[in-house]
């Protein structure tokens, strides 16, 4: 948002990483900045990192995330992230780490679970996400990427020459057993189905079941389009941009 309206500064932000991790890398001398999500464990996060880092002289490093839990996934995606970012070639400058036991409180639940990272030509600077972030245009078939197969490479979305934003052309991937599966837990309560679908049903967002919901039913409308028939569906669409003038607004092709 504050990127398309002032050409010298870049925002970046992602919320809800409770077991999950945002890091955002930034390098103030090739003036660079991005940033990821990962979600779990054993996604092999140099694909993502690999292509952030390029260019970066003098990286520093901001990693929110991954709380302290009984199932240790938090711990596990945090651990995969840092190990990976020591096998690289530079020194990397640690600027915010708050994750595990840092970002615990005492009663178990997380301290923060969003990051917002902002250039400008002062510097940087770091922080939370306020509430009710917008996710930007096509949330629910961005969102799909995670219960589909394959989970897609690190695509770069923002075209900071053109201030645009592209949702890539992605092929998903979607069988009729997780068809199945998602029709089952549409019929769950809410209470059961958080419980069924999240890492840390105790500490997800308010409106975490509804989107989640909302996902599960894109992905059966478009199975059931591609046939009921077929042992599985690819459920492609086709790359859409969109641009920021006080709201995303589609562009057309």
């Amino acid at each position: 948002m504050d990127a398309a309206r002032e050409p010298q500064s870049i925002c970046l932000c992602s919320s809800e990483a409770t077991t999950c991790c945002i890091l955002a890398l930034s390098c103030q001398s090739s003036g660079q900045v991005g940033m990821v999500h990962v979600d779990q464990p054993g996604k092999e996060p140099e694909k993502c990192l690999a292509p952030l880092m390029h260019g970066m002289l003098e990286p520093e490093m901001y990693i929110v995330g991954g709380f302290t839990e009984t199932t240790e996934c938090g711990h596990r995606t945090a651990e995969t992230l840092l190990s990976s970012l020591e096998d690289a070639d530079l020194p990397i400058h640690v600027r915010l780490a708050c994750t595990g036991q840092l970002n615990t409180t005492l009663t178990g639940a997380p301290k923060c679970c969003s990051l917002a990272l902002r250039r400008t030509t002062l510097g940087m600077s770091a922080g939370p996400v306020g509430d009710g972030i917008d996710k930007g245009p096509q949330a629910v078939q961005r969102l799909a990427r995670l219960w589909t197969r394959p989970v897609p490479d690190c695509q770069n979305i923002y075209d900071t020459t053109r201030q645009t934003l592209s949702v890539p052309n992605l092929s998903m991937h979607l069988s009729r057993q997780q068809a199945q599966t998602f029709r089952a837990l549409l019929e769950l309560p809410d209470d059961q189905f958080l419980s069924f679908v999240s890492t840390s049903p105790k500490h997800e967002a308010d409106a975490f079941v509804q989107e989640t919901r909302a996902v599960f039913e894109w992905l059966l409308e478009r199975c059931e389009e591609m046939g009921a028939g077929q042992r599985a569906a690819n459920m492609g669409y086709t790359c859409t941009e969109y641009k920021w003038s006080g709201r995303w607004e589609l562009l057309e092709s």
